[in-house]
């Protein structure tokens, strides 16, 4: 999906929950309603969980758009107006469109869609001086030639038909003329540049020379038109001198018979990284950009590769490089919101970083409105009480603050919902996961972190009961083994907590003596009970980074 190169994207982490979908499109409305700010674009990473689907549905509000990567991209840089000549115009129209435009390089293609090849002035400089043996022969069309010396064609049709020709110039007595003439027509259509000479004109046509190109813009008599016509021979005029004639015909082959042929070609999806190599170490001034039905879509030369054009990210719910989307690093990231320990990333300039010790972002959010005094839409009241109560489990994390609650509260009036009730709702929906695969179970809501040892992952899941445990144990193991194999972690943990039961079981894979060292109780391998323990972020994480010091 595309959006205003402008925008600022919003964005919470990989693996969205609740509270990272809600905060991002609750916050755009802030920016939108309250602080009367446009272009804030609420965006998502990764796939929506069964819960925040059962949130955006309940308040209709449609899910932020999806974004995979912030790389910037050859559509990202590539100029899309494209200038492009045809196959049939003349070189002399690419100079002046060189010169008038300022431009690298032409695409040449007859319908701004197919490219046939590429014309640059030093191609344009070759073709002038090949062809030693015969210096004055190049292919042309009558077309061209009258487009190119600006002429005007008053006898034959004019035709885009590809001829050799050899450009004359008559300003030789008759007899050396008549065998410069026939000369000539041994290797290629002669075209005679002449100025008021009429019997050299007549002679010409005599000789059924291919074209007769009369200079000056003088008045062709009536005779010589009809010697032409009855000859089959083509009378151009042109109003120009005999010898900037004769340098206009020399630039009148068609763009298409000089071009270069196409060497290769970019795709709008590909990395500026890997662009930028291609083109520095080639000595091409440019590059089409064409889809996958080789239409064409822009051109990149080198000074697009100087083009600032890095997109503006707000990110919230998190502030680690490892949980944000692919390609942070390209972009300009300008705000976090986040309620995370302090992570790894880094901007070249100071920002806005608002980081409270609170249960949920949307608890921030919510407090954006608050101290602004401003009441927002019940369906965004609604959005912030769900990121509330899923991520302070509904108050019973050991994260959940007075301001989570005093929020909560404020937020559940907007919104006309019993908060219990509701939140008894919203549970029911996250644990309806039967239906998921379980690699889906385990990404629903996966974070990665950096310890003094090395990384390690960890998924969390809410369940009501211990169902999932014992009918997809072995399952789970295999990909929770698979991802820490695959992205070298120490260990993979999927935490699965139960709300009612108040604690969470830690089904693990990778190195388990690890794992087995945190002190929770082992029930069965490759399985631990912790009691009590129903926040991933301000209880296990850091335990698991106290041990690993």
């Amino acid at each position: 999906m595309r959006f205003d190169d402008m925008a600022t994207l919003i964005i919470g982490h990989k693996n969205p929950d609740t509270d990272s979908i809600c905060s991002c499109l609750a916050y755009a409305y802030f920016k939108r309603q309250v602080e009367g700010k446009e272009g804030f674009v609420p965006a998502r990473c990764g796939n929506i969980n069964p819960q925040t689907r059962f949130v955006l549905d309940k308040f209709r509000v449609s899910p932020p758009v999806y974004i995979g990567d912030l790389s910037i991209r050859a559509k990202d840089i590539m100029t899309r107006e494209v200038i492009c000549l045809k196959p049939e115009e003349p070189l002399q129209k690419a100079i002046e469109m060189f010169k008038e435009h300022k431009l690298h390089f032409i695409p040449v293609s007859a319908d701004k869609q197919k490219v046939q090849g590429t014309l640059t002035f030093p191609r344009i400089a070759r073709h002038i001086l090949q062809h030693e043996h015969f210096p004055n022969s190049l292919p042309l069309s009558i077309s061209s030639l009258v487009s190119g010396i600006r002429a005007r064609l008053l006898a034959g049709e004019e035709s885009t038909q590809i001829v050799l020709a050899r450009i004359l110039v008559g300003a030789m007595e008759e007899d050396a003329f008549s065998r410069y003439v026939l000369e000539s027509a041994e290797t290629a259509l002669p075209i005679v540049i002449v100025g008021d000479r009429i019997n050299i004109q007549k002679l010409a046509i005599e000789l059924k020379v291919y074209a007769l190109v009369v200079c000056g813009g003088s008045a062709i008599r009536e005779d010589i038109l009809s010697l032409a016509k009855d000859r089959g021979v083509y009378v151009l005029l042109s109003p120009y001198d005999t010898a900037t004639t004769a340098f206009l015909a020399r630039l009148s082959t068609p763009a298409g018979e000089v071009a270069d042929p196409l060497k290769g070609s970019l795709k709008p999806e590909e990395k500026f990284s890997e662009i930028r190599e291609r083109i520095v170490q080639t000595e091409e001034r440019g590059w089409v950009v064409l889809d996958d039905e080789h239409n064409l879509q822009g051109i990149i030369t080198r000074t697009d590769l100087l083009k600032s054009c890095r997109k503006k990210v707000i990110l919230v719910d998190h502030n680690e490089k490892s949980q944000a989307i692919d390609g942070i690093e390209e972009a300009e990231l300008v705000e976090i919101v986040d309620h995370h320990r302090l992570g790894d990333l880094h901007t070249t300039r100071p920002i806005r970083f608002i980081n409270e010790p609170v249960g949920s972002t949307c608890t921030i959010v919510a407090q954006f409105f608050h101290s602004a005094h401003k009441k927002p839409a019940p369906d965004m009241a609604g959005l912030m009480l769900s990121g509330i109560l899923s991520d302070t489990m509904l108050f019973k994390s050991p994260t959940t603050t007075a301001a989570d609650q005093e929020m909560a509260s404020w937020l559940g009036e907007l919104a006309g919902l019993d908060i219990l009730r509701f939140g008894n709702d919203l549970f029911a929906a996250g644990s309806s996961i039967s239906t998921l695969s379980a690699q889906e179970i385990i990404n629903n809501d996966f974070k990665a972190y950096d310890s003094e040892l090395g990384p390690f992952g960890i998924g969390q899941v809410e369940i009501v009961g211990r169902s999932l445990v014992t009918d997809l144990k072995e399952e789970l193991l295999q990909k929770l083994t698979a991802l820490a194999t695959q992205h070298g972690y120490l260990f993979s943990i999927l935490m699965i907590s139960d709300v009612v039961k108040g604690g969470s079981y830690l089904l693990y894979a990778g190195k388990e003596y690890l794992v087995e060292k945190l002190g929770y109780d082992k029930i069965e391998p490759n399985l631990l009970y912790a009691k009590g323990m129903l926040s991933r972020k301000k209880q296990l994480v850091p335990h698991i980074l106290e041990m690993l010091k």
